[in-house]
Order: structure tokens, then C-alpha cells, then sequence
């Protein structure tokens, strides 16, 4: 009895061992063929191959089969400043082999080898050139409905060919999910295989796809190549993405809202969507939401609220909020008047635009940064002559931004007008400086009409 149950145990060991023996070869030679692409040895490399059909020979696994296809298909080889596949035609073997086996990954590459390009020219290309391209689209078809049979490994990544083998083969709905299922995992070039129909938008389930193929919708609005109505679809991508939570399609509908683009303008609406989109921590729309408070633009002006979104923005890193943020500590908005706060915004902002220290004034764009008018301010509100000295300076970088020009000239002029900041009064100066703020129109700037 002991020695039956021995065999018995023996019989059962042996099957379970040799797959282990099995699995170790195959491992063994792939290895041995990720060092050779390391060090690029050609004999290591084909060492590991040999590994690799060895095992094969004892399982035969369709996957293999692709994996021992890849490794002669699209390997790459040096010769005489030439590079060269290492052998298409066995690769090409392997993958047959592996299609015949079910597997998914061989059909496909086989599928996109026969496929081809296009058709002959003309109805009246020659007899050759249309049996040849019925031929490889026969077998371009044949591979497909092959992929399309097969079992999908959990691990699958290219559902963009999947889908375009479900096109060739006219099944478009089929076709539809799987580009949908790639844009879902983030497949490249996924996007755009989706919008090509519309009819695919209905399977995306990733709010972060649907946010993509909104954009990529919203874009092309502007092409009039296309007869789509782009700026609709786009808007219910954003929506539904935004609904389901992703916070770029929450600013997206918060942008939309507020310039009224394709929808009524709603500052209100746009507000709660930004608010739902800074509570991802989106530094840029927290800066955004400063802006409207302060500015009481479509709402009713709310320092406080202002003031906390500028904080939290630039606390977390974003430049531009320390801009805001330094006028509401010189102008006491939503917080007490600090203007040892405000000079620290005004240089952290400006240092961090500017790479050269020696320079006063920086401008990209349409953004002009003058350190010397924003310095300038904090000590003008202390009523010290270190403002004059700043002003003038100010004076001579001719700043092209006409707000902040004839703010610094009404400014300038009521020190001289009235001896502000130790300066001597000099009424012509000062009339002289208050008619070249008038000239450009506009007023000085105060708490009431801060422009950021």
C-alpha cells in the first residue's frame, strides 16, 4: 500500500517538475536575450533564441510563439553601416504558428503585415497588381477574424490595432468598443480613432478619455473641413467628464461658462465649476477664482474670498497668484495692510520670471513686470522717500503698460505736489506729470479699480 501510494505521489511530482524545467529554459533565454540587446552580442542573443525554441518545444504556448516571432522580426542588426531585421521570414513563421494556436498578439502582427496600403491606381491597373492586392487582402482578412476570435489576455495594450482590424474586417461596432476600450487605457493615437465616429464616443467609461476627445473635438471646431458640429460633441464630452469628476474638464466647463462659447455666459455657473476643479488642488483655477472676486466680474466683488484663493494658489507654487497677493497685502484686500508682505510677493514674483537680476523690468508677452513701480508702491504708502527714487526709475523703463503708467504719474505727482515721501515741493513737476497721466486716459489706481 505505502509503496502505491509512493508511485502514485512520484507520478504526480514529475509532470509538475519538468513544467518548472520547462519555465526556467524559457527564462533563461530571455534573459540571455535582453542582456545581448544590452552589450549588443549577436551569439548571446541567438544563444537565448535557441533557449527559448527549446522550451517551446516542451510547451506550446501561443504567447511564446509571438514573443520567439518579435525576436526575429524585429530585431535590428549592424552590417557594414547597414541595419537590417534579423530574419522577417521566421519571425513570420512563428507568428503563423502562434495564430494557428489562437493566439491574439501573432494574428494581428500578421494581420497588420499582409495588409495593404491601398488599392491598385485605377480600375485599369494591370491584372498583376489587383490579383496581388486581393491577395494579401484575403490573407490581411483572414488574420484579422483570427484576432477577433481570440482570446484577450488581461495584459492586452493594443486595442488600437484590434479596433482597426474590426474596421477592416467591417465590423464596426466591434470596432467602435475597442478603440473605445484603448482610449480608455490610454493608448496612443486612441483619441482620434474614437472621434472619427461619433458613434464610438458612447463607450468611453474614463472620464480622463472623454475630457481628451472633447478637447480633441473642441479644436478641430475650428477646421472647417470637417462637417461635424465639433464644439457641441466637445462641450458633452466635457460635461459628462466633468459630472463624473475629472477637474480638467471641471475648469474646461468653468472656461466655457465664463467667455460663453457655444453656451450663454454664466459667471455663476462658471464659478461653481471652478470651484469643484480647485478642490483638486488645480493651482491655476484657484488663481482664476482670486481674480473674479477681486475684480467682481459677472458677481459681486468678495476681497476675502479673493484673498484665499491668491493664498492657497501661491502657497502651493503658482507664480502668478503672488502678483495679486502682493497688491492685497498693499492695499489691505481681504487682509490686514502689510507692505513688508507686499515687497516679499512683488520680489519672490518678480525673481522668479526674471533670470537677471540686474533688470528692473521684464516683459513676455503681454506681461510686463516693473519692480521698480511695485517696490515703489509699498514705500509710497509709508511715506517714504525711498519711493521717489524707485518712481523715477520707474519713469525711465517706460513700461508700455498704460494702467500701471498713469497710476506711477498721479502718484508721482502727488508727491511732489504735496511734499509726500520727503520730496520737495515742486507744483510744475507736478502738473506736468498729471497731464501726462491724463494724456493716456486713464486713472489712478486705487482699491476700488485694482487691475490684475
Amino acid at each position: 500500500m505505502k509503496i502505491a501510494s509512493i508511485i502514485i505521489c512520484i507520478s504526480l511530482w514529475i509532470p509538475s517538475l519538468a513544467q518548472n524545467s520547462v519555465n526556467d529554459v524559457w527564462i533563461q533565454g530571455e534573459n540571455k536575450t535582453k542582456q545581448a540587446i544590452e552589450s549588443n552580442n549577436l551569439v548571446l542573443y541567438l544563444d537565448g533564441l535557441k533557449l527559448m525554441e527549446k522550451a517551446f518545444k516542451e510547451n506550446t504556448n501561443g504567447d511564446w510563439c509571438h514573443k520567439i516571432g518579435s525576436c526575429y522580426y524585429y530585431a535590428k542588426l549592424w552590417d557594414n553601416g547597414h541595419c537590417r531585421p534579423l530574419d522577417r521570414k521566421k519571425g513570420l513563421k512563428w507568428f503563423e504558428m502562434g495564430a494557428k494556436l489562437g493566439d491574439l498578439k501573432s494574428a494581428l502582427v500578421l494581420y497588420k503585415h499582409y495588409r495593404p496600403n491601398e488599392k491598385p491606381y485605377s480600375v485599369l491597373a494591370p491584372i498583376k497588381e489587383w490579383k496581388k492586392y486581393f491577395k494579401a487582402r484575403d490573407k490581411s482578412w483572414e488574420y484579422a477574424g483570427i484576432a477577433l476570435q481570440a482570446n484577450i489576455p488581461s495584459d492586452f495594450d493594443d486595442y488600437v490595432t484590434l479596433g482597426d482590424a474590426a474596421w477592416f474586417t467591417n465590423n464596426e461596432d466591434l470596432a467602435h468598443q475597442f478603440f473605445a476600450k484603448a482610449a480608455d487605457n490610454g493608448e496612443y493615437g486612441a483619441i482620434k480613432k474614437v472621434i472619427l465616429d461619433e458613434r464610438a464616443l458612447v463607450y468611453l467609461t474614463s472620464p480622463k478619455a472623454m475630457y481628451e476627445a472633447g478637447v480633441q473635438m473642441w479644436e478641430r471646431g475650428n477646421n472647417d473641413t470637417y462637417d461635424h458640429h465639433d464644439r457641441v460633441n466637445g462641450l458633452r464630452m466635457f460635461e459628462k467628464s466633468a459630472k463624473l469628476g475629472y477637474p480638467n474638464a471641471q475648469e474646461q466647463m468653468g472656461y466655457i461658462y465664463l467667455t460663453g462659447q457655444t453656451v450663454a455666459p454664466d459667471t455663476l455657473k462658471a464659478i461653481s465649476w471652478y470651484k469643484l476643479a480647485a478642490q483638486h488642488n488645480l493651482t491655476d483655477v484657484m488663481y482664476l477664482l482670486g481674480k473674479l472676486y477681486i475684480n467682481g466680474k459677472g458677481i459681486e466683488r468678495d476681497g476675502d474670498k479673493a484673498f484665499e484663493y491668491f493664498k492657497e494658489s501661491a502657497d502651493s507654487g503658482y507664480v502668478h497668484s503672488e502678483l495679486p497677493l502682493g497688491y492685497c497685502y498693499l492695499y489691505g484686500i481681504g487682509t490686514a495692510k502689510n507692505m513688508n508682505k507686499a515687497r516679499e510677493y512683488f520680489q519672490t514674483y518678480f525673481s522668479r520670471l526674471n533670470h537677471a537680476p540686474e533688470v528692473r523690468l521684464y516683459h513676455s508677452n503681454s506681461l510686463i513686470v516693473d519692480l521698480d513701480y511695485l517696490i515703489g508702491l509699498t514705500y509710497y504708502f509709508e511715506n517714504s522717500p525711498k519711493a521717489i527714487e524707485l518712481f523715477e526709475a520707474s519713469l525711465k523703463n517706460n513700461t508700455f503698460n498704460n494702467f500701471q503708467r498713469a497710476d506711477l504719474l498721479y502718484k508721482l505727482s502727488s508727491c511732489y505736489r504735496g511734499g509726500k515721501c520727503g520730496a520737495a515741493t515742486n507744483l510744475l513737476k507736478a502738473n506736468n506729470l498729471q497731464n501726462e497721466a491724463k494724456k493716456i486716459g486713464l486713472h489712478e489706481i486705487t482699491v476700488l479699480n485694482i487691475s490684475i
